[in-house]
């Protein structure tokens, strides 16, 4: 088990309930759309821990995302389904953070009015 699962494990096995409770509404009916909305809250709720670096705390958000979908009866066939779910979750995180980050810009400033009028 590698160090970054080893502490992500660690936090899971004591505040995994308490963080559980935090998103009892969206585990009610867990779907992609309820994914995608859960993660940016999940790695808020993630940032205090201060002692994990920030690949830690990725790990740490992908293994809650995956105890999440382990648990929960989402809608379709859970044998179909959870995979699809397990394996967009890594990406899904990524895109977020290198928003966050502004590796990613989603809108691009336009220039200013008084630029287009002289000019």
């Amino acid at each position: 088990m590698s160090v970054h699962r080893y502490k992500a494990h660690a936090v899971i096995n004591n505040d995994y309930e308490k963080i559980e409770k935090m998103f009892t509404k969206e585990l009610s009916n867990l779907s992609i759309t309820t994914l995608v909305d859960i993660i940016p809250p999940l790695i808020k709720c993630v940032e205090k821990y201060k002692a994990l670096n920030g690949s830690e705390k990725k790990e740490l958000v992908l293994e809650l995302l995956i105890r999440f979908i382990d648990k929960t009866d989402g809608f379709g066939d859970d044998a179909i389904v959870d995979p699809i779910l397990k394996s967009i979750a890594p990406s899904i995180i990524d895109n977020l953070i290198k928003v966050d980050k502004k590796n990613i810009v989603l809108k691009k400033k336009g220039k200013c009015f008084f630029f287009k009028i002289f000019c």
